[in-house]
């Protein structure tokens, strides 16, 4: 009650001081002027409330300086505060005293504002008052009144009450040779009351030696102790059943002389979710690690990464991030790791290395926690090697056919279409080889399809072993086949890769002990003579297929640089073959044909042959000799 009647004294001791000064202020402006005289407010008249003013006057620097300070201001300010600026005043007083001083030059009023400090662990309030003035000697003057307000309070016992932590302080019980025999407890906030479930009569001034509670266990004197031979402070848990209930606490030790202070943290529920997360963690299904995001060491895994990896614990124990990752990728995942937030989902897939050298492709999945009291990044890790593989495996039969293994109609369009558009940005050509297997069905309808899908997997490969590097061969379908050459300098070039490949087409085959002769007819198309679309391009090619396939006899119609090249295919103009009386019936026969389109001329070249079984005969202008098929 008496502390309640000081301070109110006190504040309207304060209050009475500063309506003073107001009303003296107000009273002092003259009608022609907008600010009183500076002389009508603090010269004369003031008695002991000089005491506790201050004048002072705007600095070119922006400051402000002290022209005279009361006596009673020497205790707050320093005893040689005249002819200081208020930069050089004790800082709890400095800030506050500027703005005020700065508003009230600014409105031409009277501003006030608070300004506290701390002195022998008590804290002071104090309340300024700025008054601007006008001086007849031109500059504009202000008066500053500093009025304490309010009672001072103890700024280690607010501390004390109010903080969420419960408090002990102990004071050390020594024996006759100074050596500490026990612990007396002189206060006890009341979060530490709640904590030990004890009221303050209990605890206060009693003996920890007197006390049975869980606080007094061997481990806690032993600390008690160390932090007073070390001075170094000490840290522990204690697991407490306080009322049937168990709580962890975490006790934080520190001393100053002989004066302990033990505080109290309730960290039970911080313990339960580590043991949810450890129950989470270690029996997880998902392969995760702890890592330290400093250093990238490796701070904990679980079951599932240990078998999944196939690294033991103790291994994983020693390694780092690194450790896991390719040579090529280390960088960057060196870059992603450092910085993970507080959440981290991978778009793209990572390559990790298994214990027993093999790599496999991962999607991670991070956050940031705290892990025995330190951060860390929890990494989830989803192995996506085998989709990625079944991935792979479905978009390469989405390109390429089942039968062969060659690209498919939908790859060879994307290849030309690619080869097309690079066609545009440098000189030469290119050509696109429509070719048809003769006689494929025959051998079919014959010796059945096994054996006609075993042809088609050596006619695909005769024709790949044919090709130059950049060339590409597609099965389109059944027993057709397109080639993508490129680079032709000079249209012999097409028709000389086309009389190759019908030459390594038109060769015997053994398949499963049956021997096979078939032919094959191309149609070719360059680009750009012949087009430069991709449609443009099949189409013409297609169409010179059809004239090769048509074609009754051999014959040359094309520009003389074709003619030197097939000169001796037309020679056979008038071949004609009769099969023997004793020819097989089962007899396969065989014609292969060019037909090339060049520029706005069409040229074809028609050469036919007949390859006979036993017993056939040829005329002697035949273009090719009888060769026996048996």
């Amino acid at each position: 009650m008496t502390a309640l009647l000081k301070s109110a004294q006190a504040a309207q001791s304060c209050s009475v001081e500063a309506s003073i000064f107001r009303r003296k202020w107000q009273a002092g402006i003259a009608p022609d002027k907008a600010l009183p005289a500076y002389e009508d407010i603090v010269l004369g008249g003031l008695g002991r409330l000089a005491d506790r003013l201050m004048v002072l006057e705007r600095q070119a620097s922006d400051d402000f300086k002290v022209l005279r300070c009361g006596r009673g201001l020497q205790r707050l300010l320093g005893p040689d505060a005249d002819g200081k600026s208020v930069g050089e005043l004790p800082r709890e007083f400095a800030g506050p005293l500027y703005v005020t001083l700065e508003r009230a030059l600014k409105t031409s009023q009277p501003e006030s504002a608070h300004a506290r400090r701390v002195s022998g662990g008590m804290v002071e309030t104090f309340e300024l008052l700025a008054l601007p003035l006008w001086c007849r000697w031109g500059s504009v003057l202000l008066a500053a009144h500093v009025g304490e307000i309010g009672t001072p309070f103890n700024l280690v016992d607010t501390m004390f009450r109010s903080t969420q932590e419960g408090i002990l302080a102990l004071a050390a019980v020594r024996d006759r040779e100074g050596c500490p025999i026990d612990f007396q407890i002189v206060a006890v906030n009341s979060r530490a009351l709640r904590l030990l479930g004890a009221p303050a009569e209990d605890l206060q001034w009693s003996y920890l030696s007197e006390r049975s509670c869980a606080l007094v266990t061997p481990a806690m004197l032993e600390k008690l102790h160390a932090v007073l031979e070390t001075t170094q402070n000490q840290q522990l848990e204690l697991p407490l059943t306080i009322k049937d209930a168990e709580i962890h606490l975490s006790v934080s030790i520190a001393a100053v002389g002989d004066l302990i202070s033990a505080t109290l943290t309730d960290v039970t529920e911080i313990k339960r979710r580590e043991e949810s997360f450890r129950l989470l963690f270690d029996g997880n299904p998902v392969p995760m690690w702890l890592y330290d995001p400093d250093t990238l060491r490796i701070a904990a895994v679980n079951a599932a990464a240990v078998n999944h990896y196939g690294y033991s614990r103790e291994r994983f124990a020693g390694m780092a991030l690194p450790d896991l990752w390719p040579e090529d990728e280390r960088e960057a995942h060196a870059q992603v790791a450092g910085a993970v937030g507080n959440s981290y989902y991978s778009e793209r897939t990572w390559r990790h290395i298994k214990a027993d050298a093999r790599e496999i492709e991962v999607i991670t999945y991070a956050r940031r926690l705290e892990f025995a009291g330190r951060q860390a990044v929890l990494v989830a890790i989803v192995d996506v090697t085998e989709r990625k593989q079944a991935e792979a495996r479905i978009a390469y039969m989405a390109q390429h056919d089942a039968l062969t293994g060659l690209p498919n109609r939908v790859l060879f369009h994307e290849r030309l279409d690619a080869a097309l558009a690079q066609l545009g940005h440098r000189a030469g050509n290119m050509a696109v080889h429509c070719l048809d297997l003769d006689h494929f069905k025959s051998v079919n309808d014959t010796l059945g399809h096994p054996i006609g899908d075993q042809l088609l997997r050596v006619v695909a490969e005769r024709l790949k072993n044919n090709l130059r590097e950049g060339d590409l061969v597609a099965r389109l379908g059944g027993d057709e086949f397109a080639v993508i050459q490129m680079n032709v300098a000079h249209p012999r070039e097409a028709g000389d890769l086309a009389a190759k490949l019908i030459a390594a087409v038109s060769a015997d085959y053994d398949i499963q002990h049956h021997e096979v002769v078939i032919g094959a007819s191309i149609g070719i198309a360059l680009a750009p003579p012949d087009g430069t679309a991709a449609d443009a391009l099949m189409r013409n090619a297609d169409m010179a297929l059809y004239r090769a396939k048509t074609d009754a006899a051999p014959r040359i119609s094309s520009r003389p640089r074709w003619t030197a090249a097939c000169r001796r295919g037309a020679s056979s103009s008038s071949t004609c073959a009769r099969p023997s009386p004793a020819a097989s019936s089962s007899c396969i026969t065989s014609r292969w044909s060019i037909s090339m389109r060049t520029g706005s001329a069409a040229s074809r070249l028609s050469c036919a042959g007949v390859i006979p079984s036993a017993g056939w005969c040829c005329r002697e202008n035949s273009s090719r000799s009888p060769r026996r098929s048996g």
